[in-house]
């Protein structure tokens, strides 16, 4: 959105909470942060306090929500997305325009461009493709614009720990941060917009502001409530029984210097007919170099996030690059021939499911007695997962098992508690980093947070922007539909 607005002229504030780069004084303040619930290490793992934010150590994964999640689905919510999916079709465009991703194929034209027979029809499972940004971090992806753009400006270790308001009115003046050293100092602005993660939005609009009064919203029954992430599970080993096939339907595909992978999802059709959620599956390719492959890519990040660093170059990190040698030949032979990446596999092939989270009031985020470093109540985040996602979870991996058995593809043996549907499956699952909510859309303030426009109700001019707006979360990554989102306020604000 910074970036958006500033190449239209429009004089752009950010305020970032860490610095330009990782540092542990800065990232400890999540530590503190609690969960009640559904064990959720990504409260600790999966944010972080630097410039670009996660987006320095995501992957770059894109996948556009599917139409099915912004309709009425009462089985999953009492309320739904108060915006079609075509409503975003210009902004996802748009989006993929600015992270340099122009010319991405779906579907039918990327098999064809591979020259690969697609998966056969099924009446309940879809073949898509996910694209992948070729330069993840945020930072780098808009280092021009950051050094150069007069109408932007960057302030790190500047977080924000109190709204200012007008008294006696609902527009939000100018924002308060404190310092490390315990300084405050006040930014003001004519539009102020949240953009720093689920978890602190929520944690901020719930704080009085700097007159010591409660804001309307604060009230806001939803406020807080209705925390997702995705539901993510190991569900079974594959054994390939048609190895060449199975690799050219499931291998990651390289296109126009694009990187794709393939994956099933659960129909629309089959959604509504039996009351289920959203649900994707791909497949992990388990390999006896991958401590190795790892190992390069840390060191790799870590240069590239941190600087170099004498340490990083290890007699692990060389140790690694000389086991890979070994695979360079018929990795290279994959590339060029096919475009595709070669999978060694010699560790077996797991089925990775990725389930939609269907909203509860009680997933909540709650305030503790106890407050940080910066003055703020620490968090305790409650993530209730139904337990009927135990029931979509086992009719998909069924549903695989039998067109993989099929197709004469692969056997696959299932977890025996997610075939059995049983209960006690969602301790063997995990969450995705993805967190959701709690600031949700509608068309009133009885049923939401926000306002189609993502305007917080009660306020004439804050907003919020991210994956906190959304009503529902489908199985995708939310990344490129917050973006999507954000995109569209920022129209909105570019025309006042």
């Amino acid at each position: 959105m910074a970036i958006d607005l500033s190449r239209r002229g429009r004089k752009v504030t950010v305020l970032e909470a860490g610095g330009r780069k990782l540092e542990s004084a800065s990232q400890a303040f999540f530590s503190a942060a609690e969960w009640c619930g559904m064990p959720l290490p990504g409260l600790h793992q999966g944010r972080f306090r630097m410039l670009g934010g996660t987006t320095n150590f995501w992957g770059g994964q894109l996948v556009q929500f599917d139409p099915v999640v912004f309709r009425s689905r009462q089985w999953v919510s009492e309320v739904s997305w108060p915006m079609s999916s075509e409503h975003l079709e210009q902004y996802y465009d748009r989006a993929r325009m600015l992270l340099g991703l122009p010319n991405v194929l779906a579907g039918s034209d990327l098999w064809k461009a591979i020259n690969v027979v697609p998966p056969d029809p099924h009446d309940e499972i879809e073949s898509f493709f996910s694209a992948w940004i070729g330069q993840p971090n945020f930072a780098q992806l808009f280092a021009s614009d950051l050094a150069s753009n007069v109408d932007l400006q960057v302030f790190v270790n500047a977080p924000v720990v109190q709204l200012e308001t007008e008294r006696g009115d609902a527009r939000v003046t100018g924002v308060w941060v404190r310092s490390d050293d315990g300084r405050t100092t006040l930014v003001r602005a004519n539009h102020v917009v949240l953009a720093n993660g689920t978890i602190e939005i929520t944690r901020l609009l719930k704080q009085r502001t700097s007159g010591g009064e409660q804001p309307s919203w604060v009230h806001n029954r939803w406020l807080g409530h209705g925390f997702m992430d995705h539901v993510d599970a190991y569900a079974g080993q594959v054994q390939p029984i048609d190895k060449r096939r199975f690799h050219d339907l499931f291998d990651n595909v390289y296109h126009g210097s694009i990187k794709y992978t393939p994956k099933l999802k659960l129909s629309e059709r089959s959604q509504r007919e039996r009351s289920l959620l959203g649900i994707a599956a791909h497949f992990l390719f388990r390999s006896s170099l991958e401590s190795h492959v790892a190992n390069l890519k840390n060191a790799v990040k870590t240069v590239m996030v941190s600087g170099f660093q004498r340490e990083v170059i290890s007699w692990a990190t060389l140790k690694s690059g000389l086991a890979l040698l070994r695979i360079l030949g018929p990795m290279s032979l994959r590339y060029l021939r096919d475009q595709r990446i070669y999978n060694l596999a010699d560790g077996g092939i797991t089925l990775r499911l990725t389930s939609e989270h269907a909203p509860r009031y009680e997933s909540a985020l709650r305030m503790t007695d106890r407050e940080d470093e910066l003055g703020l109540p620490i968090v305790s985040v409650d993530w209730r997962v139904p337990e009927e996602t135990v029931v979509t979870m086992s009719h998909f991996a069924r549903l695989l098992r039998d067109y993989l058995r099929e197709g004469r593809l692969a056997d696959l043996a299932l977890d025996s508690a997610l075939e059995a549907a049983a209960p006690s499956f969602l301790k063997k699952c995990d969450d995705a980093n993805h967190h959701m909510g709690m600031a949700r859309m509608a068309a009133a303030a009885s049923d939401g947070v926000v306002d189609p426009e993502l305007k917080v109700f009660g306020s004439s001019n804050l907003y919020v922007a991210g994956a906190a707006v959304f009503p529902t979360s489908g199985f995708a990554n939310p990344t490129f539909t917050a973006i999507a989102l954000g995109l569209g306020l920022s129209d909105r604000l570019a025309a006042q």
